[in-house]
């Protein structure tokens, strides 16, 4: 029989496994990215630094914007790669996405023909010899011509090979500028015995069931739902019976348990060698009889792509909070602003904050401050001054001052 495990207990747990008990150095989070988070996913909008900045801002001591760059493209611990979308990936990692590489390739043949720049791809040979000869290149240092305008991707057709050569893994990131890729033969790029390593898995389905558990691990705890999860990661992945038998296959090996939670149709799954730890937070949230604890907790601004928000539709159901990225929206589809974070607090999703930058001042500040309904008396007190010490800390990680924060407003309603 499933145990039941409470929101709270859930809660307390998935904000540990995430990191957010302690800020650790970044030399750590490196070395554990392929068993903690999996990978960290990249986007290229920058407002406050990009998502993977946010991301380890939130969890690294001291850190500074772009302080990754160096373990990328100088050590290069981590390599640009295609998991939970693009991402950065330990480079360890490189050698489990063998099939992954595979399925890309058909992929994108398939949209260079949509888009009528299939035919670039008889140049992917001489641009291989290019770099090979000429060293890192970038697009745009390529001249192929252009390839017919569409609604999105590459006009250059030397860089829509690139990106061929890069998803297909002949090709790596060796730097970037801005948005801006330059490209290089994998071989330089990566270890020789990380290049030599086999892909360890014997099917299709070894495979699969991996990409499930890493997962579940990048979140925590999570449930069979389709969603952005399941997307650009191979076309069976994208079918909800499928992942079940994947599922169901794991936790009858042991590497997964499910448990079921209040007011949750669906059994949700964690990682079998972590069950303990979500048993512990359930024994510690029973032992405090539901209180918050809020006295000398911290606040963290998280990331909009943050692993902990991947599946969104849970994360409202356990925390209560329904979050979105509306930087896409209209602006009159907008419920809170255009680049708009959530606040965690202790373990507690409790505010968004919509931050921006005036270099000119030297200045970070708050645009718009939202505070959660059931967040008032004592615990709004407590609250706003860890907010303030927090965003200190994330104005420095911008190298910046930071403003005062505005006075808050109520957003949303919380169950109790």
């Amino acid at each position: 029989m499933q145990q039941q495990i409470e929101k709270g207990a859930v809660r307390r747990f998935l904000v540990a496994r995430q990191g957010f008990d302690r800020r650790a150095t970044l030399d750590e989070w490196c070395a554990r990215l392929p068993d903690r988070l999996g990978c960290i996913q990249y986007d290229p909008l920058n407002v406050v630094g990009r998502n993977h900045d946010l991301v380890l801002q939130s969890r690294v001591e001291g850190y500074r914007a772009g302080d990754l760059y160096g373990k990328t493209y100088g050590q290069r611990t981590l390599i640009d790669g295609w998991d939970k979308m693009m991402s950065l990936i330990h480079a360890r990692d490189w050698p489990r996405f063998a099939r992954l590489r595979a399925d890309k390739e058909t992929e994108y043949r398939a949209v260079m023909t949509r888009r009528g720049s299939v035919g670039a791809l008889e140049k992917a040979d001489w641009i291989l010899r290019e770099l090979r000869e000429r060293g890192p290149l970038r697009g745009d240092e390529i001249d192929l011509g252009k390839v017919p305008a569409g609604g999105w991707g590459h006009r250059n057709a030397a860089g829509a090979v690139l990106e061929y050569l890069f998803v297909t893994g002949a090709v790596g990131v060796s730097a970037k500028t801005g948005t801006r890729k330059t490209f290089d033969l994998i071989e330089r790029l990566l270890p020789a015995d990380i290049l030599r390593e086999k892909d360890p898995f014997g099917s299709d389905e070894a495979y699969h069931k991996w990409l499930v558990l890493r997962r579940v691990r990048a979140v925590g705890a999570l449930w069979n739902k389709g969603g952005v999860l399941w997307q650009g990661i191979g076309p069976v992945l994208s079918d909800g019976a499928y992942r079940q038998t994947l599922f169901d296959s794991l936790t009858a090996e042991g590497a997964l348990r499910s448990f079921t939670v209040n007011g949750i149709a669906r059994p949700l799954y964690a990682a079998a060698d972590e069950f303990a730890d979500l048993e512990s937070a359930r024994d510690e949230a029973a032992a405090k009889g539901g209180s918050r604890e809020r006295d000398a907790k911290e606040a963290r601004i998280l990331a909009p792509l943050d692993n902990l928000l991947w599946e969104r539709e849970l994360i409202a159901k356990l925390f209560d909070f329904a979050y979105s990225w509306e930087v896409y929206l209209p602006k009159e589809k907008r419920a809170y602003g255009y680049y708009v974070l959530p606040v965690l607090w202790g373990n507690d999703l409790a505010a968004r904050i919509e931050p921006a930058v005036s270099k000119e001042r030297g200045r970070a500040t708050v645009l718009n401050l939202w505070l959660e309904p059931w967040l008032d008396g004592s615990d709004r007190a407590a609250f706003m001054e860890a907010l303030r010490l927090e965003f200190a800390r994330f104005a420095a990680y911008l190298g910046l001052e930071p403003d005062a924060l505005p006075p808050p407003v109520p957003c949303g309603n919380r169950s109790s």
